[in-house]
């Protein structure tokens, strides 16, 4: 498995800090997976193995946020029950941020190590003429305004969480954003929203069908309108989440986006006595 990674001893490749190295043994000591480079020990860098789920295979993908800065420092601990620590620490930094948030800042870092190879600059840290260069070429190629702002976000979080100074705060990386806001802007089309009349005709369309998708399809617009779930909120929910009472049912909501320490939340649904139902029709679907 070929990787791109910073070498601990300062060895380069190309004159821009980066080594090439062909990854030759894992070890796994402590919960670390110590990465040995060309057969030097000396050269190892500390990275969490597992609980990370995706966001853990995609800092295998790009080990220099791990590898640098503060993370150096780290490595070099000798007492086991530090190094047991530290083997635990980058997991839980990864998790400051939704799964899905931190997969998007790896996917963003990528774009920018690929984009930062080819044209032979050093990839982390990264100097702020050539991010606002790679800003400069999002905005002529990609030409989108939340492609600029992802790429700006990922920086500045990746950035601070291998305890290095971010090139985001620089007059001219600032600049360059705001101009690209102004140019790439484009008029908002709101969809439009779903309608009570939407869903009568929907549920009526639903029985005469018959089929158990249709009426689930219903049942979970129904659901999803009455209770202001999101779609993410929605698709959690269980059997077991589902608490029916005479007069309204109340649903537990593991997490959602606005929860962001994972607390639950319970939403009352009232029966409405309408065809429009959603604890009326949850129960026929059951």
């Amino acid at each position: 498995m070929e990787v791109a990674a910073w070498s601990s001893a300062g060895g380069t490749k190309g004159g821009h800090g980066l080594e090439y190295c062909r990854v030759r043994q894992w070890q796994l000591q402590m919960g670390v997976a110590r990465l040995t480079i060309n057969g030097d020990h000396s050269q190892e860098m500390m990275l969490h193995w597992s609980h990370t789920g995706n966001a853990w295979s995609d800092s295998v993908r790009s080990p220099e946020v791990f590898s640098q800065g503060l993370w150096l420092e780290i490595s070099e601990l000798q007492d086991p029950m530090l190094r047991a620590l530290a083997a635990k620490l980058p997991g839980t930094v990864l998790h400051s941020r939704a799964d899905s948030t931190v997969k998007k800042y790896w996917s963003a870092f990528r774009r920018w190590k690929s984009w930062a190879l080819q044209h032979k600059l050093p990839v982390l840290p990264a100097k702020e003429a050539h991010v606002a260069l790679y800003l400069q070429w999002i905005g002529e190629t990609v030409k989108s305004k939340s492609a600029a702002e992802e790429a700006c976000n990922a920086r500045a979080w990746l950035h601070s969480t291998a305890g290095l100074v971010s090139p985001v705060a620089s007059p001219l990386f600032k600049a360059t954003l705001q101009g690209l806001q102004r140019m790439l802007a484009k008029p908002v089309c709101k969809k439009a929203p779903a309608t009570v009349e939407m869903l009568e005709r929907m549920v009526v369309d639903a029985r005469l069908s018959g089929t158990l998708a249709d009426l689930r399809l219903s049942t979970a617009c129904l659901i999803a309108f009455a209770g202001f779930l999101r779609f993410n909120e929605l698709i959690q929910i269980k059997a077991e989440d589902i608490s029916i009472r005479d007069d309204s049912m109340v649903l537990k909501i593991p997490k959602s986006k606005t929860d962001r320490l994972r607390k639950g939340d319970e939403v009352i649904i009232a029966r409405s006595g309408k065809a429009t139902c959603p604890v009326a029709s949850l129960q026929g679907y059951l």
